[in-house]
């Protein structure tokens, strides 16, 4: 098996903003969301399998929502894969997303998908990069907390592992952030 990997890092100072991101969400519960290449089952890497273990450790945080519960923020998982002639590339992304606003002011988002009118939260978030001017309270649905990281795999299960691995790593890094800036709220 030969796997390597490197982390993308906030570039200096945007992780304070990520965890200002989290401020606010008074320990709700998150819906979990998987995104999964269809190369990956060749790796072992299934949704269930994913799912299972992001489960398992939202839920020991007791973060993880009913599935019937979409209130709360989305904690979306997503692994894409590239074959090589010596195996794959991966690129594995946890993303918390949510509806933000804007009062009056500019929002910047970054992966802004839909501007609507909804009174379910209005709490105050600074997001990263590139976005649009607004001149009234808008509402987005916008990442507001990511790790990503890309390496290489080879062929075999244990290389879907290694994926999972990371993966694992990255959810335990948002639960213990998460938990951290709301320690008020998840008591």
């Amino acid at each position: 098996m030969l796997a390597a990997s490197w982390l993308v890092e906030p570039a200096s100072g945007q992780s304070d903003f990520q965890d200002y991101n989290l401020t606010g969400l008074r320990c709700a519960p998150v819906s979990l969301l998987i995104g999964l290449d269809e190369e990956a089952a060749k790796l072992g890497l299934t949704e269930q399998v994913l799912r299972d273990a992001a489960e398992a450790r939202l839920r020991s945080a007791r973060l993880v929502a009913n599935s019937d519960d979409t209130s709360g923020p989305d904690l979306h998982l997503d692994v894409d894969l590239l074959q090589t002639h010596a195996g794959y590339v991966f690129m594995k992304s946890v993303r918390l997303r949510d509806w933000v606003s804007a009062n009056g002011g500019q929002m910047l988002g970054m992966l802004m998908e839909a501007l609507v009118a909804d009174p379910r939260l209005s709490r105050d978030v600074r997001l990263d990069t590139v976005g649009t001017a607004l001149e009234e309270t808008k509402y987005a649905y916008a990442t507001v907390w990511a790790r990503r990281s890309f390496g290489t795999v080879g062929n075999g299960n244990e290389d879907g592992q290694y994926i999972l691995n990371g993966l694992n790593q990255d959810v335990d890094a948002f639960i213990a952030t998460y938990l951290r800036i709301n320690n008020d709220d998840c008591q």
